[in-house]
């Protein structure tokens, strides 16, 4: 089954108003809420909401969301499902409740307001779409690209602040769109594209592109520190900047998420660096596993004071490790046939607020490519 993730704009009410008079103001006023205004204008929604079901009700060209969900099933011949995404305002709420509703007889649609709204994702304060908006759509769109297989992007609808950012995302985690041509109503199927990226910037300024990531408040100060790395980050397109802060541009948010598809990072001294290089089957545990916090949780073993020791059941690999301020610390791996070794270092070498404190201090930022 092919999943479609299709935002959600307010096409709806605007063909509604040009077959129907008389409540252009409560559009309008509308059309002005956030989201977080929902239950303060929830009788006009309501009074709305129920003349434009009747409108949309069996009327395949109601809006561009459900002419093109249309077309889309029809001329892929399977079913499909629909995952609706709405900004956070009112009417894309509204748009994507009725819309869900209207599709639900033809295919499998998708619609949540809790877990379906992308917030900070709207037209009246450009900093907080940038800051907060167009980060939440890029992890929640890639979540959904993470959790099923044959994912396209109709582009046809949606809040058109967005549509941009979704179409390089498109191309950057190299899935196919869709696009319902207005005129000939033909729909236009853009494929995935051989689009290939040198993360080699990435990797060498991971520490820059997290600040940025959670955002920087006195960004020519702490600019001023660093400058040659930001500086190139800049060059690149990767920041943007907002008054005194900085956070990560847009296109940089879709290019760091598609990087950290790919890679993550830890800290460890340089000594231990070479341990894990001469241990295969670690190296195979940092591939494949250690990385998800949840397999981390899983196989934790405690042993004496250290607290934080991944195990894999029945073998004898152990990475003693812990987290601090976000980041990730290995400080001892073992492998097979180190059983002795291992038993030794816990008696010898308790871990203390001393000790994790030197170890944060010796450790480099290391990139590991997951498998």
């Amino acid at each position: 089954m092919k999943t479609i993730i299709t935002t959600v704009g307010t096409s709806l009410f605007q063909n509604f108003m040009k077959k129907n008079k008389g409540m252009e103001r409560t559009i309008k006023v509308l059309s002005e809420a956030l989201l977080h205004e929902w239950d303060k204008k929830l009788r006009d929604i309501e009074m709305l909401r129920k003349q434009v079901k009747t409108f949309a009700n069996g009327n395949p060209s109601a809006s561009a969301e459900i002419e093109s969900s249309l077309q889309i099933r029809k001329e892929f011949g399977e079913d499909i499902h629909i995952m609706l995404l709405a900004s956070d305002t009112v009417l894309s709420r509204l748009a994507a409740e009725i819309t869900a509703e209207c599709l639900a007889p033809f295919m499998d649609v998708q619609f949540n307001e809790k877990k379906d709204v992308i917030s900070g994702l709207q037209a009246f304060n450009y900093k907080e779409f940038v800051g907060q908006g167009i980060p939440n759509l890029v992890r929640e769109v890639d979540s959904r690209i993470q959790s099923y297989q044959d994912v396209y992007f109709n582009i046809t609808g949606g809040y058109k602040g967005a549509i941009p950012y979704m179409t390089i995302m498109a191309q950057v985690f190299h899935k196919p769109t869709v696009y319902l041509f207005e005129d000939t109503k033909k729909l236009i199927v853009i494929p995935k594209a051989p689009i290939t990226f040198d993360f080699e910037l990435f990797e060498a300024y991971g520490d820059e592109l997290e600040q940025l990531e959670e955002g920087i408040d006195n960004y020519p100060s702490v600019k001023n520190k660093n400058f040659a790395a930001f500086t190139a980050l800049e060059e690149n397109g990767l920041v943007e900047l907002l008054g005194a802060g900085a956070t990560l541009s847009p296109i940089g948010m879709i290019l760091y998420e598609q990087y950290l598809n790919q890679f993550y990072s830890f800290f460890c001294p340089d000594n231990i660096w070479k341990d894990i290089q001469q241990r295969p089957n670690i190296k195979e545990v940092l591939d494949s596993e250690f990385y998800l916090r949840e397999q981390r949780a899983q196989r934790n073993k405690s042993e004496d004071t250290h607290k934080t020791v991944y195990k894999k059941a029945g073998t004898e690999e152990r990475i003693y490790y812990f987290e601090n301020d976000r980041r990730l610390y290995i400080y001892k791996v073992f492998s097979v046939n180190e059983h002795d070794k291992h038993e030794e270092y816990i008696q010898k070498y308790p871990l203390t607020n001393e000790s994790k404190e030197r170890i944060i201090s010796q450790s480099k930022r290391r990139q590991w490519r997951k498998k």
